[in-house]
């Protein structure tokens, strides 16, 4: 998170609303700041939940941290799809699985809102 952040001041741009408004326009730089809230919003969820042993299925902030934390997954996914892309052999493959996972997109927003109101 740190390192997002020196990236943001360390850019070209003059003013600081600027810096944030070309960093923000890049997709993986958006895709990678809300997966690092995500992991915190997890984590604080997580810590912040009350560990009753005998109480596991009703302590709800904790079920809610590990929901979190599974949103949090795809995004580093989409990260690491990103690396995949660069490499030759591995490459047409990662962008076919991007162009089905996008085509699914619809029905994994539907999948992840069922899952949260449960």
């Amino acid at each position: 998170a740190l390192e997002k952040i020196r990236e943001v001041f360390m850019s070209e741009a003059g003013k600081t609303k600027q810096k944030i408004k070309v960093w923000f326009s890049d997709y993986l730089n958006i895709s990678d700041t809300v997966a690092i809230i995500t992991f915190f919003i997890g984590f604080g969820l997580r810590f912040g939940a009350s560990h009753n042993s005998f109480n596991k299925d009703k302590d709800y902030i904790f079920i809610a941290g590990r929901i979190m934390y599974c949103l949090n997954i795809i995004f580093w996914y989409v990260r690491l799809m990103d690396f995949l892309n660069v490499n030759q052999q591995a490459g047409p493959y990662v962008l076919m699985i991007g162009k089905m996972v996008s085509a699914q997109e619809t029905f994994i927003l539907l999948l992840t809102v069922d899952i949260l109101l449960l």
